[in-house]
């Protein structure tokens, strides 16, 4: 059974774009003002029984997140991601 995947880009400074995918379907798309916003909805039921999700947030990765979880600690996750994409910027090669 596939673990469904969140996709979030920032396509312009504070405009938030979460993709959340299945093996290759596209499930939904989410646009959002902050990043903790589009993983608190891509908390929600997306009609796939797993009850987990990667995050991805560019390049980076918090790993395989419960829903449970991406809804009660969107905040706590959203900057974990902000904290990884600045650290792998600044030692890129």
């Amino acid at each position: 059974m596939a673990v469904p995947t969140l996709q979030i880009t920032e396509p312009e400074s504070g405009q938030f774009r979460g993709r959340v995918t299945c093996d290759e379907e596209v499930l939904g798309e989410i646009h959002e003002d902050s990043l903790a916003a589009v993983i608190r909805v891509a908390a929600g039921d997306w009609g796939t029984p797993v009850e987990a999700m990667h995050i991805w947030f560019d390049h980076v990765s918090v790993g395989t997140i419960p829903r449970a979880d991406m809804h009660a600690q969107a905040d706590a996750l959203a900057q974990q991601l902000l904290e990884l994409r600045a650290a792998i910027e600044d030692d890129s090669c």
